[in-house]
Order: C-alpha cells, then structure tokens, then sequence
C-alpha cells in the first residue's frame, strides 16, 4: 500500500483520467428537498436551499396539512425535467 500512496504522489492527482460528470450529460436537472412533518407524517416538497441536509429540523415553515411547524428533511434529490 506505501508503494501506491508514493506513485499517487509522484503523479499528482491532476494527471489521473477525469471522472465524467453525473451532471453533464445535458439533462435539465432541479434539487428538490421533501418535508415531512412529524406531527401528522404529511410529506411537502420544495426547492433545495444552500443548507438542506437529511434529518435537518426546518424551523422557518409550516406543514401546508396541519400547520405544524415541526418539519424534518426526509430526502434530497434531483428530478429530471422533461423536455
């Protein structure tokens, strides 16, 4: 293992083969997050914001079912628009 870390260094990691983009290939993506609401279980979606993260309490909405403010991020993902 010592014998690869020292070629990796020699090389440098600017020479390694680029890895291709999982968002290159042209398609129009957008992030959204989903909202669950721990009071009633009804899940929102929205756009992501700079921040979001899986289990992150939101504490600047409410549930668009009950009210609640009790709102946890149950996934961030990307959806493909169609064209």
């Amino acid at each position: 293992m010592k014998m690869r870390f020292e070629m990796i260094f020699i090389m440098g990691l600017n020479e390694f083969p680029m890895i291709p983009s999982l968002f290159g290939d042209g398609k129009n993506r957008k992030t959204i997050t989903e909202l669950k609401c721990l009071k009633c279980n009804h899940i929102q979606t929205r756009d992501f914001k700079v921040g979001d993260y899986i289990f992150k309490k939101v504490m600047d909405e409410k549930c668009d079912k009950c009210g609640s403010s009790k709102l946890v991020i149950d996934s961030v993902h990307d959806i493909i628009a169609p064209r």
